[in-house]
């Protein structure tokens, strides 16, 4: 299909403002600080780990990473979100940028969808809304409704027969069950999804191979690994549900710095074990070539970071919130989850 730049904006999002702009109620304006990342747990799971290499170091090459992104059929893609945390007396809202970045022709190309939900515990404001949402725990629906938005935005424009590297475990709270949906349904337009975790306090290496030696898996990777390194593959094989039976390898790009995780799911390995090591030489040059060393990620999904930030920055959140009539507490956009 053709592949443009998008900005998206969820068909609700204006008409929810509106109905915030009814409410009639006195404001104090506070401080406004810029978006930040969205945090999603890591899953430490309760399974078993398989070794899937022989070697328990192996050695990457960006040179033959670049090569592998200019001669192979699969386009690089990388996807990566951030919000706007919105507290208010009377509930609590998010806006979202999700963002979609594409490496095609030697051009990035973006797509980035904004949304926007309210969630209140006050039934008299969801009675007098159709959007305003009523939840016990707006974590828990908030993250609900990130993901959903973050599954229709993949689902449809993530290019066919290309590797998307997403930021995030495939594995984690209440999302797990709808990352492993969208990873299924990406492996059959021919897409390879990658999921990126860059902090964990998961154990699952070391409670089963190194009982006693690490504090975690984190630990371990880097007191093994120098610059250039990766683990082995291990195998996390879960005791209650073989569909979060995950495939993960840990990369170290810098020689001082924590290594980042990937991982993938049991049936992308199915499919694509075979290409992995092409598609780790790949992470290690696009983790390079973006070049930061106090936090390295690869380049085309710090590319995707940055185009969230960017167009959450473009929101002008006095006409949205201050005019709303809804009270915000005090640094409302400094935390999320």
């Amino acid at each position: 299909m053709d592949y443009y730049s998008k900005l998206i904006i969820s068909e609700d999002f204006n008409k929810l403002i509106e109905e915030l702009q009814k409410s009639n109620i006195n404001f104090s304006k506070d401080e406004i600080t810029a978006p930040i990342s969205i945090n999603t747990p890591d899953y430490t799971g309760n399974g078993k780990i398989k070794v899937l290499e022989d070697k328990n170091i192996i050695n990457l090459n960006p040179e033959l990473g670049y090569e592998y992104i200019k001669n192979t059929n699969h386009i690089i893609s990388g996807y990566d979100e951030s919000l706007i945390n919105i507290p208010a007396l009377e509930g609590n809202g998010y806006m979202f940028a999700h963002s979609l970045v594409t490496l095609k022709s030697e051009k990035y190309i973006p797509i980035v969808k904004l949304s926007l939900n309210f969630y209140t515990k006050s039934r008299t404001l969801v009675n007098n809304s159709n959007l305003i949402k009523y939840a016990d725990d707006l974590s828990i629906q908030s993250k609900i409704d990130y993901v959903l938005d973050k599954i229709k935005l993949l689902e449809e424009y993530t290019i066919q027969n290309s590797i998307i590297l997403i930021d995030g475990p495939l594995i984690g709270g209440q999302i797990s069950e709808y990352n492993i949906k969208l990873n299924l349904n990406l492996l059959k337009k021919g897409v390879i999804p990658i999921f990126i975790v860059k902090n964990s306090d998961s154990s699952l290496i070391v409670d089963n191979l190194y009982e006693g030696q690490y504090n975690s898996d984190f630990e371990f990777a880097f007191k093994i690994l120098k610059k250039g390194q990766r683990t082995s593959l291990y195998m996390y094989q879960d005791i209650n549900s073989r569909n979060k039976n995950k495939i993960f390898t840990y990369i170290k790009p810098y020689e001082h710095v924590s290594p980042i995780r990937f991982e993938i799911h049991e049936e992308t390995y199915k499919f694509y074990k075979n290409q992995l090591d092409n598609i780790f030489n790949c992470i290690y040059y696009l983790l390079l070539s973006q070049g930061n060393v106090n936090n390295p990620q690869p380049k085309i999904v710090a590319i995707a970071e940055e185009y969230a930030r960017e167009v959450l920055k473009t929101i002008n959140i006095d006409d949205i919130i201050f005019k709303s009539g809804l009270v915000p507490t005090m640094n409302y956009t400094r935390f999320g989850w």
